[in-house]
């Protein structure tokens, strides 16, 4: 049985814990037909026509969210391609300009969703989603605490950490929150 999902109406109010999961207290995405117009936008951006996530959202559009979300991030071949594919959409649609809280509500989402990559798919069978989210000069990520859970997923995955993120378009998107990139091994293979 799933869990309710509870509307909040600030971001202070929202579950955070990353040990609570999953976050039923939110601002959005409290029911599945919001999920599925999102991610027909996100896939529309990439100009993905015949897509088996959105199929199974439009399949489930009336059941619950969490078990339509724990279905989807859990799934070896969907899990990592709609929660990179995620990370880098919700900016589009929750900003300043879609809704006053639209940063903290993006920022919310891209905590969540690498909270979920993490758990549910080891790195290298999220390893090409990754990158492809990492090189995307769309990507923007707006919350400090994802883009620690990104690269501690990545220092712990990948075999040369340091020599990856130093890539300028990879490592534009960690610099604001103030990693240091001397801090991840780069072990010479020679």
């Amino acid at each position: 049985m799933s869990r309710p999902v509870t509307r909040v109406d600030h971001p202070a109010d929202m579950d955070t814990d990353p040990d609570r999961m999953p976050w039923t207290r939110r601002i959005r995405y409290l029911e599945t037909a919001e999920l599925l117009y999102e991610h027909q936008i996100g896939a529309a951006s990439l100009g993905l026509t015949n897509c088996p996530i959105g199929a199974y959202i439009a399949e489930h559009v009336g059941d619950p969210i969490l078990e339509v979300e724990d279905h989807i991030y859990r799934h070896e071949a969907w899990g990592p391609v709609a929660l990179c594919m995620s990370i880098r959409h919700t900016v589009q649609v929750n900003n300043a300009a879609t809704h006053r809280h639209g940063e903290a509500i993006a920022g919310h989402v891209q905590h969540y969703l690498a909270l979920h990559l993490v758990k549910f798919h080891p790195f290298e069978r999220a390893r090409l989603e990754l990158a492809k989210l990492l090189y995307d000069p769309l990507t923007r990520l707006v919350s400090g605490e994802a883009a620690y859970v990104l690269l501690a997923y990545i220092n712990a995955g990948h075999p040369n950490p340091r020599k990856w993120l130093e890539k300028p378009r990879i490592w534009a998107k960690f610099e604001r929150f103030g990693a240091d990139l001397a801090r991840f091994p780069a072990p010479d293979f020679d």
